[in-house]
């Protein structure tokens, strides 16, 4: 398989952040048949029309050919763009209509069920021995983590459990890691705002989580709570 990544396209000098998305836009085409990955896409394309800017107009010519590129039907089925974002709605309302993004799905904080299945996936991503049979109760006692706190919990696991010379982590290590770690601060707000754009901008019912309608009420509720 061929990755190739590009440099950020913004550069320094007048006309060179439009030829560096011209020249971009011919190696994917050039590359065709292709999966294009857009990480953090809420600040590529110059974000958001409606964001403003000082850029002299950069950002809008680049984000008007950007609008014509993917918009190409020349480019269905040989070119599949995968945009990820945590704010769909600093996305312009444009690259998010249907031709230029035609599937979206939500993918939202774990629930206790992911959180096992992250645990196990992250023990066999880093080859890790382990002892523990059963990851649901630190699946249980973990609500708020992300995939990315899991792994750093278990990975702390494994260096408790190579301080002692063991083997294998166990749960007393993992117990001893997630004792020991302190979760980054999130606001609750901001993390329920973020949900209910994803659910609200997915247009597939077989790509919403099945307690989609049970998670709105719970964040209705947590709203009541905070404005009472």
């Amino acid at each position: 398989m061929l990755c190739v990544r590009f440099r950020p396209l913004r550069g320094m000098y007048v006309g060179q952040s439009e030829r560096n998305q011209e020249k971009a836009f011919a190696a994917i085409r050039a590359l065709a048949p292709v999966v294009v990955i857009v990480d953090e896409s809420d600040q590529a394309e110059g974000g958001n029309r409606d964001s403003g800017g000082g850029d002299s107009g950069v950002a809008e010519r680049m984000r008007a050919s950007s609008f014509n590129f993917w918009a190409d039907n020349a480019l269905r089925g040989r070119v599949l763009r995968i945009d990820s974002t945590n704010r769909v709605d600093l996305i312009d309302s444009a690259m998010r209509r249907s031709g230029r993004t035609d599937i979206k799905i939500p993918i939202l904080m774990p629930d206790e069920v992911a959180r096992k299945q992250i645990f196990e996936v992250v023990a066999r991503k880093h080859k890790l021995a382990s002892a523990i049979s059963d990851f649901t109760p630190f699946a249980r006692r973990t609500p708020g983590f992300t995939g990315s706190d899991i792994e750093l919990a278990l990975t702390t696991a494994y260096r408790f459990a190579l301080r002692e010379g063991a083997t294998a982590v166990t749960d007393a290590h993992l117990t001893a890691a997630l004792d020991d770690f302190i979760p980054e601060s999130r606001d609750q707000a901001s993390i329920d705002h973020m949900t209910v754009l994803a659910l609200d901008e997915c247009r597939n019912r077989r790509l919403l989580p099945g307690n989609a309608e049970a998670i709105r009420r719970e964040i209705e509720a947590r709203r009541a709570a905070r404005t009472a």
